[in-house]
């Protein structure tokens, strides 16, 4: 039996479910946000030198639809997929980090109830990130376990941090530092 090396309690919710989506999402939104729209103006420049006004009037209002309405409705399709998933529970998941293995317990705390543990080679995590509030160990593009760095109650942060460089092949330092 392994010795644990790392624990952390970290609770899993809405506010858990948001960070996701922001650290899951930023390149999709800006993507589609950002480029799209900016193609649109680009034809509607092209529109304007063929002396195509009524089109280039099309592609600049399409283009400036698509940059407020697309980021708008990612979001809330984002949203509305975390409260099918969550459904409003309130989890409770322990991170035991051991040599070779993470083993995950999850308890749903309204039913009181331990809903599973699994266990998690690093080898199968496809990424971490870090922010200034939380760890994700993402286990596919869109799926993450969330840790909250404050609920450390075995070693500390820093030292969970640096051996998941060890352990991970990508590590992804999102934090900002204080001024």
């Amino acid at each position: 039996m392994e010795d644990v090396l790392f624990k952390n309690v970290s609770a899993m919710g809405e506010k858990e479910s948001k960070a996701l989506i922001k650290v899951s999402s930023k390149k999709s939104v800006i993507t589609f946000g950002v480029f799209f729209p900016l193609l649109f103006v680009i034809f509607g420049v092209v529109f304007i030198l063929l002396k195509d006004i009524d089109f280039a009037i099309i592609m600049f209002v399409a283009g400036a639809v698509f940059a407020i309405l697309f980021p708008l409705l990612f979001l809330l399709s984002a949203k509305q997929a975390n409260k099918q998933i969550i459904g409003g529970r309130r989890l409770l998941n322990t991170f035991e980090f051991k040599e070779d293995i993470l083993v995950i317990s999850t308890e749903d705390l309204g039913a009181g109830i331990t809903s599973g543990t699994s266990n998690l080679l690093y080898k199968d995590i496809l990424k971490c990130v870090l922010t200034n509030e939380y760890i994700f160990l993402f286990i596919n593009a869109r799926q993450s376990f969330i840790l909250d760095v404050n609920g450390m109650v075995q070693g500390d942060t820093e030292g969970l941090i640096e051996f998941l460089k060890t352990k991970l092949q990508k590590f992804e330092d999102k934090r900002k530092l204080a001024k």
